[in-house]
């Protein structure tokens, strides 16, 4: 009786779990502000079940273009999600991550990072950039 009620404990767990990062599902796009300034940035996340895509916007063309880094990840606990991407060349590195709230069905609050290090020699040239707003759920 024990394992029962364990097992069935554990699919209730697991069904709460997946649940709560179902909600998180969709293609999310919106305007951020960065460094609390007048500068804005634009943010494109498409999360499906285990896949996240993020994109760049080329304003001059109007296009998205998906990223492709070297490593990424993501994970959630209830209302939260995490994703963060990891890419370099000879002479850099970058890290870029995602910190997701959600706010209801079409809305998600997002907190976002970018550093970046470039080896010269001596110290090495270290920036970053961060910024928060809101992505709404995309129709098309």
């Amino acid at each position: 009786m024990k394992k029962m009620i364990s097992l069935a404990m554990y699919i209730i767990a697991f069904k709460m779990s997946f649940s709560q990062s179902y909600k998180f599902d969709g293609d999310w796009s919106g305007k951020i502000n960065i460094n609390g300034g007048n500068e804005t940035m634009w943010v494109r996340i498409k999360i499906q079940s285990n896949s996240i895509t993020q994109y760049f916007y080329n304003e001059q063309n109007s296009i998205w273009t998906p990223t492709y880094p070297a490593f990424a990840k993501y994970d959630y606990n209830k209302n939260n999600y995490i994703y963060f991407w990891m890419n370099n060349s000879t002479v850099w590195s970058e890290t870029q991550t995602y910190m997701l709230s959600y706010v209801n069905s079409d809305k998600l609050y997002v907190v976002w990072s970018r550093q970046v290090n470039n080896i010269q020699s001596g110290d090495y040239d270290t920036w970053s950039l961060q910024g928060t707003g809101y992505l709404t759920r995309r129709d098309d």
